[in-house]
């Protein structure tokens, strides 16, 4: 990566001696081919990686209810533990 970095840095200058119609804020750009190249990597390398498991909600079934009497939260099977 350095070294397209430099590559580049090399072209704009070399443009900016040769060439009369390069704008004064010109940035280096990385060739096309190299551009193509390092995207294509990184495809390859996300499409080796390992896929997540899909993590499911929780049903939406409640796992306690509230006592009519007394209003405390009780266990969904069984009596109220306050009350009776």
């Amino acid at each position: 990566m350095n070294r397209e970095k430099a590559a580049a840095q090399g072209r704009l200058d070399s443009y900016r001696k040769y060439a009369p119609d390069v704008p004064a804020n010109a940035q280096p750009v990385l060739t096309s081919k190299f551009v193509a190249a390092r995207a294509q990597s990184k495809a390859t390398a996300k499409a080796r990686m390992p896929k997540r498991p899909t993590v499911l909600p929780p049903p939406d079934v409640p796992l306690t209810r509230i006592c009519p009497r007394c209003f405390l939260e009780t266990p969904i099977i069984g009596d109220c533990q306050n009350c009776d």
